[in-house]
């Protein structure tokens, strides 16, 4: 053999050993991923899926995979068919992307879609050139079926959608406003903790509205709750604005519900797999909260997820507020576990706990229900009106 032939064999051995080290680690993947959800999620019954089907129907697929981005997609197909929020496979980079968001929230009118709250940042920065209904017509050229809110309630295709980026990123947005279309920029914000969590506004005398980003506690330490609760005492009417707030954790809804409902009310118990060893846990009100007195409404959409959810249920079952808006996303169970995976392949999570509301019903998949439907139309976009908190002030007036 010549020199030459000696060199391309051995980088083509080279190719196949490296063909047969990612051929071996994707079906080591794949069947971490396969056994964790037979024996860790919180259904043994898997909601009905047959998980043994699923794995003969997926499995001889993951030789066709020639890319980790392949094989992920891969995964992310058959966790889908749980039909199950709060599942958790994405890449460290799509992770890292998942982190940073444009610095407003978002609605989608049929093929439009509409800008529907700038979201404040803790940074002071220049002011900015988008507002209040503005149409939004691309984001950095992509697609705009592509661009979507954070969400806990399915797997999201991260790398196609705009909404996320690289942190301190900006972003290329092109707008409609008064039949006139132009270019903004918008520079992208860590969620949660670039933003003010909590925004207060009277836009009537008398009445408040609280708007929450998220529930978690690390952005609303009780000492926070504490003064934000102090400062709505003095009004008649209070509507907490949960549209677009996703994710959080207890200590927040015990606290508010306490502050509700008085204390030692007993809220969401989070039932764990049978056999699991993991304990039953009870969620109550908070003692020692401040009662409010005053008339209450809570706005939810479509992106009110997982701990808003449970607020919104929670006060709705106890009927100590009017919930005004949409259906909520249905991403309440539940409690998530980080499962390894080899070589460190992805972050992988499952729920191993299914919430049940305090009068016993499971919300997962069919979302709270609002007391009253309401919708802003395009028509509201346009003329720079949010029907929604109108008519939950209309409520108190």
């Amino acid at each position: 053999m010549t020199r030459r032939e000696i060199l391309v064999a051995g980088l083509f051995g080279s190719l196949l050993r490296g063909q047969e080290v990612e051929s071996a680690l994707f079906g080591g993947v794949f069947e971490a991923v396969w056994i964790a959800v037979r024996d860790q999620f919180y259904d043994p019954n898997t909601r009905g899926v047959d998980w043994v089907e699923i794995k003969k129907e997926f499995g001889p697929r993951v030789s066709l995979c020639t890319s980790r981005k392949q094989l992920l997609n891969l995964l992310r197909g058959m966790l889908r068919r749980l039909h199950n929020s709060h599942i958790f496979l994405y890449s460290r980079e799509e992770w890292d992307l998942r982190q940073n968001i444009l610095p407003f929230s978002f609605e989608r009118v049929g093929e439009r879609v509409f800008i529907r709250e700038l979201l404040q940042p803790n940074v002071a920065g220049d002011a900015p050139q988008y507002r209040f209904g503005d149409e939004i017509l691309a984001v950095d050229r992509a697609p705009l079926g592509n661009l979507q809110p954070i969400s806990v309630a399915t797997l999201q295709n991260v790398e196609a959608n705009p909404n996320f980026g690289p942190a301190a990123s900006v972003a290329e947005v092109s707008i409609r406003r008064a039949g006139k279309t132009f270019i903004v920029k918008a520079r992208r914000v860590t969620r949660p903790r670039g933003f003010r969590n909590v925004v207060m506004a009277e836009p009537v005398h008398g009445i408040k509205v609280m708007r929450i980003l998220t529930l978690e506690s690390a952005e609303l330490p009780e000492e926070r709750l504490r003064e934000l609760w102090s400062s709505i005492q003095p009004s008649r009417a209070l509507v907490i604005d949960l549209r677009n707030c996703v994710g959080g954790d207890p200590k927040v809804s015990n606290f508010i519900a306490g502050g509700l409902l008085g204390e030692h009310k007993r809220l969401f118990a989070e039932i764990p797999r049978p056999g699991s060893g993991h304990p039953e846990s009870i969620e109550y009100s908070d003692a020692g909260v401040q009662r409010y007195r005053g008339k209450l409404a809570i706005l939810t959409n479509t992106n009110t997820e997982s701990q808003p959810e449970v607020l919104a249920a929670i006060c709705k079952e106890y009927g100590c507020a009017r919930v005004i808006g949409e259906h909520t996303a249905g991403a309440l169970n539940g409690w998530t576990t980080a499962i390894p995976l080899p070589d460190h392949f992805a972050r992988f999570a499952l729920p191993y706990t299914r919430g049940v509301s305090p009068k016993g019903l499971s919300y997962e998949g069919r979302g709270i229900a609002p007391d009253e439907v309401v919708r802003n139309t395009s028509e509201d976009y346009d003329h720079g009106r949010d029907r929604v908190l109108n008519r939950a002030i209309e409520e108190f007036q």
